[in-house]
Formats: structure tokens, C-alpha cells, sequence
């Protein structure tokens, strides 16, 4: 799976306020499964949850698609350190973690259209 269509389905899991949640992975909140802008990557990559604030290690083949795809955001918001440090800032709205996304789809797309020459 490409970095571009883990953004993808990454930003549909979260594009409702409702499915955004902040401090913290993964969690139900009205029956509603939540994620951060990170624990959506994870869920779209096929990343498993330890339980809300940890991942599952040793990932297998997910691995690389969600390094590209966190690699991406964090460069989208700012060059943050890791993603999560802009998702809890109290600062950071529902539509800033929406905006981060696009920019890095934006950023995918152009990765995808980069032609190499042997």
C-alpha cells in the first residue's frame, strides 16, 4: 500500500470532529471508535493497538507504509519531532489536524508522479 493511500484512509476515519480525539491513540467515546491524527495512520496502515497509548510492535509489512505516511504528516505539520506533540498541543483544532492531512496527501501525490531513470 502507498503512503498516499494510508493518508487517505487515515483522513476518512477522522474527517468527522466527532472521530478525533486527542492524548491519547484509540478510544470509544459515545460508541464512536476515535483515533489521533497518528492512531488514525496506524489503523489505516493495518497497525495494531497495544491498548490506547501504545502500538503493537514488530508490525511486519505495515511498517514501512506507516513511517512514510507519519514521515509525511510530521513534515506537513511544521517538521514536528512526532506527530502527536501538534494533534495534543491545546491549540490544535479538529480542522488544523485536516489541513496537515491534505498538505501531506498533496505531498504523496508528488512523491507517486517522480520518475526514475536507471
Amino acid at each position: 500500500m502507498k503512503a498516499v493511500t494510508v493518508l487517505r484512509r487515515a483522513r476518512k476515519l477522522i474527517a468527522d470532529p466527532k472521530s478525533w480525539i486527542q492524548h491519547a491513540f484509540t478510544r470509544k467515546r459515545k460508541g464512536v471508535q476515535c483515533y489521533c491524527a497518528l492512531g488514525a495512520v496506524a489503523a489505516a496502515a493495518g497497525v495494531g493497538f497495544r491498548n490506547n497509548m501504545r502500538l503493537v510492535e514488530g508490525w511486519g509489512s505495515s511498517e514501512a507504509d506507516f513511517d512514510e505516511a507519519h514521515g509525511l504528516l510530521k513534515k506537513a505539520a511544521d517538521d514536528v519531532i512526532w506527530l502527536p506533540l501538534f494533534n495534543d498541543r491545546d491549540t490544535t483544532t479538529h480542522g488544523d489536524v485536516l489541513a496537515v492531512f491534505d498538505k501531506a496527501i498533496a505531498a504523496a501525490k508528488n512523491l507517486d508522479k517522480v520518475i526514475t531513470y536507471e
